[in-house]
């Protein structure tokens, strides 16, 4: 590019640039810029670089916009990979839970199914001692047994004071929780006796009464179960027995003080249930006139 005076063509005044345009300051007048071919090459250059400077800015820009597509991309295969491992994870944790529950309850199933099967066993080997018992009910003979015409007065004279004999020794005075002091009020009473017979053995029991006084003047009745065996006949067809006495105790026997509060517990627990047993293993006389005379 050629250097040339910038001098008006008209007063020959210095002239300044506007753009494209000339202009002289003194007379006002106004000339368009004259390019050359070097002028034009300049543009060129000046483009070039306004060309490859534009390129670089795109193609940065371009970078940028790849680059944070890509980070885009990865951001979201992390966070799928990390919602798969969740899942997973999810999975694997039911399926260990299923099987901690899964397994205890097929143990138990299979428990129960062989307790059933046991039980069914047992229901039916009961229900077979249960007939058999019932058909040797029906053949038993109860006039085989001792009975009540078997026994004399002066056998149960001699029972009589061998069980109050017993209970006087056994139950004299006793000192309860509280520290208060019983002691016996009279000889023990017998309320209750009951011959009872076997297929075997004979055995006749006692339900005795016994008052019982404290310190401070209260009454209770308290109770016991005596009871003999070993009755048989001699060679005179007298009974005997060597009038050893013996003791049964119901559920509410308190073994601290050796007696029983509840008369009614005690009788049906050691006398009604040998009544009401259903396979007629017991036959029971009511002696209580004889024995309580």
């Amino acid at each position: 590019m050629k250097l040339r005076d910038l001098n008006c063509r008209n007063c020959n005044g210095p002239l300044k640039q506007d753009g494209e345009k000339l202009f002289c300051a003194y007379c006002g007048g106004t000339f368009d810029i004259q390019k050359d071919s070097s002028d034009v090459e300049y543009e060129y250059i000046q483009n070039a670089e306004e060309y490859i400077r534009l390129s670089l800015e795109r193609s940065t820009a371009a970078l940028e916009a790849r680059y944070k597509e890509m980070n885009a991309i990865k951001e979201e295969e992390y966070k799928l990979k990390k919602k798969e491992e969740v899942i997973k994870e999810r999975r694997d944790f039911f399926r260990t839970l299923r099987n901690i529950i899964m397994v205890p309850l097929l143990i138990s199933a299979l428990f129960c199914l062989l307790l059933f099967a046991s039980s069914k066993v047992e229901e039916r080997r009961n229900i077979k001692n249960r007939e058999a018992k019932l058909a040797q009910a029906d053949e038993w003979d109860p006039g085989s047994r001792l009975t009540p015409a078997e026994f004399d007065s002066e056998l149960y004279d001699s029972i009589r004071e061998a069980i109050i004999d017993r209970e006087k020794e056994d139950i004299d005075s006793y000192t309860d929780l509280s520290g208060e002091t019983w002691e016996r009020e009279g000889d023990p009473e017998i309320i209750n006796s009951y011959l009872i017979t076997t297929e075997n053995d004979c055995y006749l029991y006692s339900i005795v009464k016994i008052t019982m006084r404290s310190d401070s003047g209260e009454e209770k009745d308290v109770y016991d179960c005596a009871a003999l065996n070993d009755f048989e006949l001699n060679s005179k067809g007298k009974v005997v027995t060597d009038l050893t006495v013996y003791k049964e105790h119901s559920s509410t026997f308190d073994f601290f003080r050796n007696i029983d509060p509840d008369y009614y517990n005690l009788k049906s627990e050691i006398i009604d249930s040998k009544i009401n047993y259903k396979y007629k293993r017991f036959y029971v006389f009511d002696i209580s006139d004889e024995m309580c005379s």
